[in-house]
């Protein structure tokens, strides 16, 4: 959990510093972000009670939602550190446009610095 708490942390940090970047900070993007991470608290919690409830403790259903929210918080962060010019490699920008053309709300890949090295260049 505290893994979550830190990458929300800089999803947000990074969020402001993109819309800083583009000069389109809006108080209302950043509130609707801070409901949405909110609302993610409120699940872990629900998962926790479900645990303590019915699996004696053992934290099988908060572990799981933890982990799910750590993926979709971590692709943000990648996301957001794309746009502020980082290079990303181009396996994970084909991932994130994939991921835009299944949800339609995602950033367009094609924004993002993609490393121009070939991924098997290491």
């Amino acid at each position: 959990m505290t893994a979550l708490l830190v990458i929300q942390a800089a999803d947000i940090a990074t969020g402001v510093l993109v819309g800083g970047k583009d000069k389109d900070i809006s108080s209302r993007a950043f509130f609707d972000g801070l409901k949405k991470k909110v609302g993610m608290w409120v699940l872990i919690i629900l998962a926790n009670v479900l645990d303590v409830t019915f699996l004696g403790g053992v934290p099988v259903l908060k572990s799981a939602v933890c982990t799910f929210l750590l993926a979709g918080e971590g692709l943000s962060l990648i996301e957001n550190v794309g746009l502020l010019g980082a290079p990303i490699p181009s396996f994970v920008t084909q991932y994130l446009e994939k991921l835009r053309d299944d949800s339609g709300n995602s950033v367009d890949a094609s924004k993002l610095n993609t490393d121009t090295k070939s991924d098997t260049e290491d």
